[in-house]
């Protein structure tokens, strides 16, 4: 489970998809159903709270800019390869690192 600087909101992975809690995890409601796929990782970035990252078992990793409402795939290449790990480059926030599972790291640039 990851959770960003903003006080009650908790992001957590499901078979559903992105659940979100504004509430310290008292209830939860599916926010991920942009995402294509099981999701298997979240990366928040740090800079802004609305943004957050989703990587798929077989669909590659999305971004959503509004706290899982709407979300984009970032990644080309990477589909059938299970995403296992986020996170983003402390120094470059414009960049994540995916951990791709059989094929390694992969740096995706995020879009502006």
């Amino acid at each position: 489970m990851a959770q960003p600087a903003i006080p009650g909101l908790l992001y957590a992975t499901s078979a559903d998809g992105v659940l979100r809690s504004d509430d310290a995890g008292v209830s939860w409601s599916t926010v991920g159903r942009g995402v294509v796929g099981w999701v298997y990782s979240l990366a928040l970035d740090p800079r802004d709270p609305d943004a957050l990252f989703a990587g798929t078992r077989d669909s590659g990793v999305f971004l959503s800019r509004d706290r899982g409402s709407t979300w984009d795939r970032v990644s080309e290449g990477l589909d059938g390869h299970p995403i296992v790990g986020l996170t983003l480059d402390p120094v470059n926030g414009n960049t994540a690192y995916a951990v791709v599972d059989g094929l390694g790291i992969a740096v995706l640039d995020r879009p502006n």
